[in-house]
This record gives structure tokens, sequence and C-alpha cells, in this order.
């Protein structure tokens, strides 16, 4: 007897990262007009600004959502085959979406700082090719958005006030992380937050912040995954039910039909 051997998890990720893959590259190309047209050229955007006269900084209360690596791909990544709870990759997702949250900071930084993140996690991953796969993925994904999530995102995440408020405004950020996170630093946020006397050094000194203390990122559910994930369910559910309709005895005929056949060959019997 010949036993035909399964693909390894390894090959099978690959299969499905060159596939998604080639329908991403196909999406980039019908896109890039429409993306241009929002300014993302090569990862520019346009910053947050205020009017002369004031400072950008962070709202308060800290609010960093991430739908993790599903919502950088508008549900298309259910087709790699993992989770977000499983994804090597779902941290480095989380801070993505959390450097679009962060007031002042710029597009570009955000691509640098995710791919750089995506390569130092399949370094030390067990399964190298297959995390370089989805780290390839994930991205294209991350760099195919046009500026408006950035925008929206940063309009979200910032708000305009007097050069003398923003020293305060500021210290109260790094307060809030501290007290939840690192109670014995919360006496010196005043010193922490005077490093970032600017937006721009605000931004990066916040960037590494949450990078230090991830719990400050709120897991969200990408409403386009969720709805990637219920198709896939339904499907599956609908091929269940069809197999078990088709799976009686008899070569596919139902459960009835059986019975019936047996009724008529008892009848034959009692001919006999």
């Amino acid at each position: 007897r010949v036993h035909s051997s399964s693909p390894s998890s390894s090959s099978t990720s690959t299969m499905r990262a060159a596939f998604l893959t080639l329908a991403l590259a196909s999406r980039a190309y019908a896109q890039d007009d429409f993306a241009n047209m929002f300014g993302n050229n090569g990862g520019s955007c346009p910053a947050f600004k205020c009017s002369e006269g004031y400072d950008a900084v962070q709202k308060r209360p800290l609010k960093l959502p991430s739908p993790g690596c599903s919502g950088l791909g508008g549900g298309m990544l259910a087709m790699t085959g993992k989770s977000d709870g499983e994804d090597e990759l779902a941290s480095c997702c989380d801070l993505r979406h959390a450097c679009f949250s962060t007031c002042g900071t710029t597009r570009k930084t955000c691509d640098r700082e995710f791919e750089a993140c995506t390569e130092a996690t399949c370094i030390t991953s067990s399964d190298q090719e297959g995390c370089e796969s989805s780290a390839k993925i994930n991205v294209m994904m991350a760099k195919m958005g046009d500026c408006r999530t950035f925008s929206d995102a940063q309009t979200a995440a910032c708000k305009c006030v007097s050069p003398e408020k923003a020293p305060a405004a500021r210290e109260k950020i790094v307060a809030d992380i501290y007290k939840k996170f690192a109670p014995e630093k919360a006496k010196g946020a005043k010193k922490v937050a005077a490093k970032g006397d600017s937006t721009k050094k605000f931004a990066a000194l916040l960037t590494k912040l949450i990078a230090k203390y991830p719990g400050v990122i709120k897991k969200t559910k990408d409403p386009q995954q969720a709805y990637m994930e219920k198709m896939m369910a339904d499907a599956a559910k609908e091929g269940a039910a069809k197999d078990d309709g088709e799976g009686g005895d008899g070569e596919g005929r139902g459960p009835e039909a059986v019975e019936e056949e047996a009724g008529n060959s008892e009848g034959e019997h009692e001919e006999l």
C-alpha cells in the first residue's frame, strides 16, 4: 500500500504565501493610481500640523487600538491560515497600529520600524522560512495602504495646545503609562517627558515606551477579518451538512431512500 505524504506546515505556509503574494501584487498594481491620489508616494504622507502658535500633543487618555495583522490586509490575511493569536508577528503588527496612533510620528517611520520588527522576529523563529513569507505579505499589505488611514489615526490621536501647556500634557501621558505598568517610575515621569520637548521628539519617546510596555495597546477585532472568518465558517458548515446528507448507506443515497429500498426488499421475500 502506498501512503501519500501530506506537505509539511512550512511548505503549506509557503504555498499559501506564494499564492497570496501574487494576488496582492495584482491588487497593488490595480490600486497604484488610487493610492497616489491620497499622497502615499513611497510611504510619505502629510504630517499632522496645528495652526501657527500651537503644538501638537498626544490626546489623553492614550488610545492605541490594534486589529492585529489582519487589520493590515482588510481580511485577506485570513488566507495565510493563521489567526492573530497564533501569529508570531502579531506583536509587530500591534506596534505598527500603535505607531499610527502616536501623535507626531511619520508614515515612513511606522513602515520602517514595522519591517525591522518583522526581520528581527523571523531571525529567531523556529520556522524561519514560514515567518519570512508571512512577513513579506504583512509588509506588502502595510505599504499598500493609502494615506487616509494614517491621517485619520493622527487626527484622532493629536490635539493642539499652546506651547506653555505642552510640557504638562506630555508629562501626564508618561505618568499614566508608568502608573499602570511601572508604578515605581511614576515620580520620574516629568524628567522623562522633558526629553521629548517637541512633537517629533515626544513621538519617538512614546514609541519606545509603547515597545517597552505593549500592554498599553488595546487589541480589537478587525471587522473585515471577522466577516471573512464568518464566510469561511459558514462555507465549512454548508460543506459538512452536504457531506452528511450524501454520507448515508447506499452510495450517496439518503437514509429515507435506503429504508424504502429495504421495505421493497422485504416485500419481495414475502412473495417468495
